[in-house]
């Protein structure tokens, strides 16, 4: 099993909130990804507070198997 983090500082929703989130940091840059381009050390304590993981296991049913 592999569990993957995404930290994608400027995805679908991140993104869209950055004016609203970064008011401060949207007066400089137009854009979230402006930001992280220009100002790459801004982020390098960037960490995750995980409270739990939740692992589900589709269970496989045969439907062609009549």
């Amino acid at each position: 099993m592999r569990l993957v983090l995404n930290t994608a500082f400027c995805g679908s929703v991140a993104g869209n909130r950055f004016k609203i989130d970064c008011k401060a940091e949207a007066e400089e840059f137009e854009t979230c990804n402006d930001y992280i381009k220009s100002q790459p050390k801004a982020l390098d304590e960037a960490y995750w507070k995980i409270r739990g993981v939740y692992v589900y296991e589709r269970s496989w049913v045969k439907t062609w198997a009549n």
